[in-house]
């Protein structure tokens, strides 16, 4: 969304979409990078009870959210992400892993282009030393309790 006259009128656009049905986007974010470029990112899910989520997604627009240049996955399987723009046209992009892997909380350095999320490091911050959860599900309900240690 952005506004050519200070405010008093504005316009939009999707920046993302999915070709999956039955899919949706949870905690979509859209940030400007050092070099004026505006990425999107969210967590893609599957809308299907018990379905497996999808790589998430992240877009990228080159003229200030007018037109979406790149719409891809970015390649991981994470809930509760979020970006913030760094040095150089990169970014980091922290998410929570509890379905896939290694849970816990995860920081990744990124310098997206056109073709490719640009994945230049991906690491856990903090490991859950036990997740406690009802049954096989790690989705919000079922969590009971976590304990938290920081990697060295």
């Amino acid at each position: 969304m952005w506004s050519d006259d200070q405010g008093k009128s504005w316009r939009h656009t999707s920046m993302l979409r999915f070709a999956e049905t039955d899919s949706g986007a949870g905690e979509a974010w859209v940030i400007e990078l050092a070099d004026g470029r505006l990425l999107g990112t969210c967590w893609h899910h599957n809308l299907q009870k018990g379905g497996k989520d999808f790589p998430n997604t992240y877009a990228l627009s080159l003229d200030g959210g007018r037109n979406v240049e790149a719409h891809a996955d970015h390649g991981n399987h994470g809930q509760s992400t979020a970006p913030g723009p760094a040095a150089d046209g990169r970014a980091l992009f922290i998410y929570n892993q509890r379905k896939y892997g290694e849970v816990g909380v995860w920081l990744a350095l990124v310098k997206p282009t056109l073709t490719s999320f640009g994945l230049q490091a991906n690491q856990p911050v903090w490991r859950a030393e036990k997740v406690a959860q009802k049954g096989n599900s790690a989705d919000f309900a079922s969590w009971e309790t976590s304990s938290w240690r920081s990697r060295p």
